[in-house]
């Protein structure tokens, strides 16, 4: 055999050898794990869960080689269920957390920035969407960002919150649940409380999410609000919006943060003591023991409490047959605070409360490192991208009712026009502690709020432990995210 006719040989052996792997990684099939959370409970939900079922399969027909899985809700404390799964490397491709909960979690998700920039495969020609991140309000992604820019999560949907409240109750005692303003509110739990009822359903906790959170944004956001437009900073003008002609944006952390650092957001600042007067007056109705894991369903559920707070999430349990409440109940919100509880409150805000909500709901979902140790992150991607259009994640939230979709092309259905009237009012300017404090931070802030509300300790000692955890706060912030106005 002659060196030209060897080397041909060689070279075609080379070439059905690359035309064999080929084949061979086309056919191999990728294995994608999601987790839905509340969109996938056959058991609860057996359509919802077969309309997921049915997206799912629409996008395995148009890609033969991917199998997605899905996982069903966890039956364990969810957040020990994925630092377990993470710890073993068994956790879900595409999983589910609270987008500020992520921005901690160092090595765990896929920054998404650079594939949202990139086409999307699966939008409707005319459109206008010519990058994946076209497909959702530009509001959204900049509240999904961390502190130094990286969207780790999309989110699908949005949270909002409401009251509902036992009509029975109310129309017993003759009250009203229109309350115009905070004063009348506090009356009416005055009067619950009076006649032996549990006036207003709260939790609170020092080492997680709680009810009390909620509370904290919107009263912290109200006594602040004559100083959000000083703590805005010029990196994130963009942002600023108006309502009724005043200054005010859903502030970064980093604002929040600049505005610890400059003695803004103080505890010695007098609009946090009027802070501290609302929280503590408002926990005189709240139940006993609101600081453990109390069952505020079946206390709301056996006509003991008079107002649970609920999210949007659970707006479908009232409806069920089977979870539905044995009484009449209405829905409502918190009202307006007046210049007597908060001075300083601008003139816009004294017939308005604030939202409280945010991309905090059953469709916000990242990707884990366990897609790039598989070396599948674009196939991730891509069925993330394949989720964010009408005829398909929005198909499953309409079905759900459970969340506000943000998938735009996708309208309110009508158990989320419950929440329209809140989502129309003003975001809260700062977020609940847990997007301005970071973990340790947060704990001994809840833990300091928590022994004032009790009772534990004074305004004084409040203060002075409080300031000692924002100047930590601060030096720990700026360390991790490099802020280059700390010095």
């Amino acid at each position: 055999m002659s060196k030209k006719i060897l080397i041909l040989v060689l070279a075609i052996g080379i070439v059905i050898s690359l035309m064999i792997s080929g084949i061979a990684f086309a056919d191999q099939q990728i294995v994608i794990s999601w987790y839905p959370q509340n969109y996938y409970q056959p058991k609860s939900y057996p359509q919802l869960a077969q309309v997921v079922e049915s997206v799912v399969k629409g996008y395995e027909e148009l890609h033969p080689n991917v199998k997605i899985v899905l996982v069903p809700p966890v039956p364990t404390d969810y957040t020990t269920w994925l630092n377990t799964q993470m710890a073993g490397g068994t956790e879900p491709i595409i999983g589910w957390d609270f987008y500020t909960t992520m921005w901690e979690q160092t090595g765990w998700w896929i920054p998404l920035n650079k594939y949202l920039d990139e086409p999307d495969p699966y939008a409707a020609p005319g459109q206008g969407r010519e990058h994946w991140k076209d497909a959702f309000p530009d509001y959204l992604i900049q509240t999904l960002k961390s502190p130094d820019g990286t969207c780790y999560t999309i989110s699908f949907d949005w949270t909002e919150t409401a009251l509902v409240y036992n009509k029975a109750i109310f129309d017993k005692l003759h009250l009203s649940a229109n309350w115009k303003t905070w004063g009348e509110f506090i009356d009416t739990l005055a009067k619950l409380k009076q006649a032996g009822y549990i006036p207003f359903g709260m939790q609170m906790s020092n080492t997680g999410w709680s009810l009390e959170t909620w509370a904290d944004a919107i009263v912290t956001s109200a006594c602040f609000a004559d100083q959000v437009p000083q703590m805005i900073m010029k990196s994130y003008e963009n942002r600023s919006t108006s309502y009724d002609g005043y200054t005010w944006q859903a502030l970064a952390p980093e604002e929040i943060v600049k505005a610890m650092y400059d003695g803004i957001y103080s505890p010695y600042n007098p609009r946090f003591v009027d802070f501290l007067n609302i929280m503590k007056e408002w926990s005189q109705y709240w139940p006993s023991g609101y600081n453990a894991n109390i069952p505020l369903n079946s206390l709301f559920y056996s006509g003991k409490l008079a107002i649970m707070w609920i999210g949007s999430w659970q707006y479908n349990d009232l409806l069920l047959p089977s979870s539905k409440p044995p009484f009449p109940w209405g829905i409502t919100y918190l009202p307006p605070f007046t210049r007597k509880e908060i001075p300083t409150l601008p003139m816009q805000f004294l017939n308005t409360s604030f939202r409280v909500g945010g991309p905090t709901g059953t469709g916000s979902y990242g990707i884990t490192v366990r897609a790039e140790k598989e070396g599948i992150v674009k196939q991730a991607v891509d069925f993330l991208m394949y989720l964010s259009t009408p005829q398909t994640m929005g198909k499953i939230m309409v079905d759900a009712d459970m969340d506000i979709p943000m998938l735009k092309g996708v309208e309110l259905t009508p158990g989320m026009e419950n929440f329209q009237k809140v989502t129309a009012m003003p975001p809260v300017a700062l977020g609940g502690p847990g997007s301005r404090f970071l973990t340790t931070y947060y704990n001994d802030y809840q833990t300091t709020i928590e022994e004032y509300l009790m009772g534990s300790i004074d305004l004084k000692a409040t203060q002075q432990k409080l300031q000692q955890i924002f100047d930590n706060n601060v030096k720990a912030f700026a360390t991790q995210y490099h802020y280059d106005w700390y010095k």
